[in-house]
């Protein structure tokens, strides 16, 4: 049998399993999927035991056994809960199917932070499989028998299980990501999501299609949040990191801090590069923001001017005085980088603004990387980051939304 590929000496980070665990190219997309669900399950449930390690590692173990094999996981297999779920196996046979992809606790290089309380698996958010293919009797390998599938074609062993061919794996494109709809919206006419008779004009909200997104710029006025199931959410996770600023922040920049994931992290006086890096993390793409006048004119651009002691200034007549101007380049979108992310951060830490952004603005509105790389970073709890996103664009779309504005101010003035 072929020596391991990971070991004590050689091992593998926990969170890049999914996407860098060293199996044949053939197996890789299916690998990525079911190898997901059990990471996402050990970060958010982690116990410092040997116990707890040791049955993830088989779940691993057996899953890629499983793949090898070119079959689907059992049938009482749920992806939501997918250790408790998986089925008796014996690991030494395990072993010597997949011989050198064979993992040991030892092997892993785990970083996860225990869990004190554990997720109620009957909340009806958890509570949801995702459906499974059953794979017809005739078909199925038998327990705790190795088929010698390994060295047949794959497209032969599809055919004889009858199961669909695995498609490719694609990076995520940046459009998925936008804040804007898709260009070709759909809605369901027959479904109306709220309606209203306001100054003779009947205002009607359809319920957009598809109801569960699949892509973040699906998320819509009308999205339930409360509706999709994990598995959908985690979904909406790109598979790659996609610069979302505007490209010149992307640029190396003389006396600036770099980061290659999130670009150039600016100077911003009485707070620290990580603090800027973090604000950039929640806050990775500022769309079309406006500024409120307090009742003194309709709403401007929200970069164009900045709060000093309660009054608004044009950002032109100020920036040479501001001591960051001396190292940020006097590009507009370095100043406009600017002046938002002080706005954030000093909202974010007390200092309250006379002048407000114009609608709502939550953390996490865009994902823009996959949840290993936020795992990475420090923002272990995946599942709350990609509710915030789908919670966030409901709202950023509700507070903006003429019609929604229209029927509430009719509601309200009854």
């Amino acid at each position: 049998m072929a020596g391991p590929i990971y070991s004590a000496t050689n091992r593998i980070r926990f969170v890049d399993i999914p996407e860098k665990y060293a199996i044949p190219r053939q197996y890789r997309a299916k690998q990525s999927e079911v190898h997901t669900h059990v990471v996402i399950y050990a970060v958010e449930h982690y116990k410092d035991t040997k116990k707890f390690r040791q049955k993830v590692v088989d779940a691993l173990n057996y899953l890629t056994y499983c793949i090898m094999q070119n079959s689907l996981p059992p049938i009482e297999w749920n992806p939501v809960d997918p250790l408790n779920t998986m089925p008796d196996a014996d690991m030494d046979e395990v072993k010597e199917a997949i011989t050198s992809f064979y993992l040991t606790p030892e092997a892993i290089e785990w970083g996860l932070t225990p869990k004190e309380e554990e997720i109620d698996l009957r909340s009806p958010l958890l509570t949801v499989a995702v459906p499974v293919t059953k794979i017809p009797e005739e078909s199925k390998p038998l327990p705790r028998q190795i088929n010698n599938t390994l060295n047949r074609p794959l497209q032969e062993v599809r055919r004889e299980q009858k199961l669909e061919p695995r498609k490719s794996t694609f990076a995520t494109p940046k459009e998925d990501l936008y804040i804007q709809p898709p260009k070709c919206p759909r809605f369901d006419i027959n479904k109306v999501w709220m309606s209203q008779m306001v100054g003779g004009d009947n205002l009607v909200i359809y319920t957009t299609l598809p109801e569960i997104p699949t892509k973040q710029n699906e998320v819509s006025i009308t999205t339930n949040l409360a509706r999709m199931t994990n598995e959908e959410l985690l979904k909406l996770y790109p598979n790659q990191v996609i610069h979302t600023r505007h490209p010149n922040l992307y640029e190396h920049c003389k006396d600036i801090e770099y980061d290659e994931d999130l670009g150039c992290i600016i100077p911003i006086e009485g707070f620290t590069s990580a603090q800027v890096a973090d604000n950039i993390i929640r806050y990775p793409h500022l769309f079309r923001l406006r500024k409120e006048s307090n009742g003194e004119g309709e709403p401007t651009k929200f970069f164009s001017t900045i709060e000093i002691s309660g009054e608004l200034v044009p950002i032109e007549k100020v920036w040479d005085n501001l001591p960051e101007s001396r190292i940020i380049p006097r590009d507009p979108e370095f100043v406009k980088e600017y002046v938002i992310r002080r706005y954030l951060l000093e909202e974010e830490n007390g200092i309250r603004h006379r002048y407000h952004i114009v609608g709502s603005l939550d953390p996490f509105l865009t994902l823009f990387m996959s949840f290993q790389k936020y795992i990475e970073r420090g923002y272990t709890d995946v599942i709350d980051i990609v509710k915030q996103c789908v919670a966030g664009r409901i709202r950023y779309k509700q507070s903006r939304s003429p019609i929604l504005r229209r029927i509430e101010e009719a509601r309200t003035n009854v």
